[in-house]
C-alpha cells in the first residue's frame, strides 16, 4: 500500500515537472524569481532573519549592478 501511493506520488510530481519544463518559450518572462524557504518565527526565528537579510542584500547588490 505505502508503496503505491510513492509510485503514484512521484508519477504525480515527475508529471508536474515535466508540465512546467515544456511551458512554451513565448510564456517564460524575463524576470526570474528566487525563492527560499526560511523561518521567520519560533526558536529559529533569528537564524531565518538574518538568512532573509542576507538575501535582500544580495537582490538589492545583484540589482544594482545590472542583474543577473
Amino acid at each position: 500500500m505505502v508503496k503505491g501511493l510513492a509510485r503514484v506520488l512521484a508519477l504525480c510530481l515527475a508529471m508536474g515537472i515535466f508540465a512546467i519544463g515544456a511551458a512554451p518559450a513565448s510564456a517564460q518572462q524575463d524576470v526570474l524569481r528566487i525563492g527560499a524557504a526560511v523561518s521567520l518565527t519560533g526558536a529559529f526565528a533569528r537564524e531565518g532573519q538574518l538568512t532573509r537579510d542576507g538575501y535582500q542584500f544580495w537582490v538589492e547588490k545583484v540589482n544594482e549592478a545590472g542583474g543577473i
